[in-house]
């Protein structure tokens, strides 16, 4: 991404009409391709030097979005739909006390996802940590990642300004 920052802004806005044309080449997009390009936009149209601004400093403003988004990360699991349910009332506890249910994916589209996704880009630094521990332990509950969880997960944590490592192959489970 850093040397993404180098293009000007002719070739930002070339770099990302090309990458788009590619995404929706096939007429449909994949949460995965759609959170790539959200982290695209927001580097290329990032000003050099310019600190990311902190506008929530609780969970309070932002429980909507975590709401949405660990949803769609609880959806992209192999689990069980009890599983699942389970793994969410345990990571959204951490944020809420009102019981919440999973999202359905009808419920979802990437303009919402975007929206939050930016939102919680406004977190402070140590309320961010804190969210991406629990979109984590939702990817970490059944003890198998899978890769698209894994890359989501990552792309998820780069739209939030707080990149994470890729994650050992080993720890991979094939489908």
């Amino acid at each position: 991404m850093p040397s993404l920052k180098l293009l000007s802004s002719s070739e930002s806005k070339s770099f990302l009409t090309a990458v788009k044309s590619i995404v929706y080449a096939d007429q449909k997009i994949t949460f995965f391709e759609f959170v790539m390009l959200t982290i695209l936009e927001q580097h290329l149209q990032d000003k050099p030097g310019r600190a990311d601004k902190i506008k929530y400093r609780s969970f309070k403003a932002v429980i909507d979005d975590i709401y949405l988004i660990l949803s769609v990360l609880v959806h992209q699991s192999k689990q069980s739909r009890e599983r699942k349910e389970s793994s969410f009332n345990r990571c959204i506890a951490s944020f809420t006390q009102s019981p919440l249910t999973i999202l359905s994916m009808n419920e979802v589209s990437f303009r919402k996802i975007s929206q939050s996704l930016g939102r919680l880009n406004l977190l402070s630094f140590l309320l961010k940590k804190c969210v991406l521990e629990a979109f984590a332990d939702s990817v970490l509950d059944d003890g198998i990642i899978m890769p698209g969880e894994a890359e989501l997960l990552r792309a998820i944590s780069e739209s939030m300004g707080c990149p994470m490592p890729p994650l050992l192959p080993d720890s991979f489970k094939s489908p």
